[in-house]
């Protein structure tokens, strides 16, 4: 019995498309499932990198907050706030000044008032601390670290 050739040629055309066809829905399947093994272990990758990147900042952090604890709780800094005393402002200045000495690692320490205005500020030049005269004392409530600001409301600890 002999098969007609356009009738082996059909069942030939239907045997390969129809393997054709699964061996490119598996070949689909895996490269899909590779490339989401590859995306989950770049995304494992990045977040082990943030991670290490976190404690480093933290670690770099804790000295100033440590300061701004000390700061938030010096008592001629409250005097100062509460009664505007020259004498207050003058102490809490120096301690800026050694805070500046001593860290070498501020650029400027400042303290603003509750609407953002510079009171006192220390800028570190040339290995010192230098007290800011008060006519160059600047306006900071419109910085995005300001007094009304949505980084600020996120931070844990703030005293304005």
């Amino acid at each position: 019995m002999s098969i007609p050739e356009t009738g082996l040629i059909r069942r030939f055309a239907l045997i390969y498309l129809g393997c054709a066809i699964v061996l490119s829905v598996i070949l689909f399947t895996v490269a899909r499932y590779d490339d989401h093994a590859r995306l989950a272990q770049l995304a494992a990758s990045e977040l082990r990198y943030v991670g290490v990147a976190r404690v480093r900042a933290e670690k770099d952090f804790e000295p100033a907050e440590g300061d701004i604890h000390i700061i938030a709780n010096m008592d001629d800094l409250r005097q100062y706030v509460e009664n505007g005393d020259p004498l207050h402002r003058e102490k809490v200045e120096q301690y800026f000044m050694l805070l500046a000495q001593g860290r070498q690692h501020y650029y400027q320490i400042r303290y603003l008032d509750a609407d953002g205005r510079e009171k006192i500020r220390i800028n570190f030049k040339d290995g010192k601390g230098v007290v800011v005269p008060r006519e160059e004392l600047q306006d900071k409530s419109a910085y995005y670290w300001g007094p009304r600001s949505t980084v600020i409301s996120r931070l844990p600890f703030c005293w304005w």
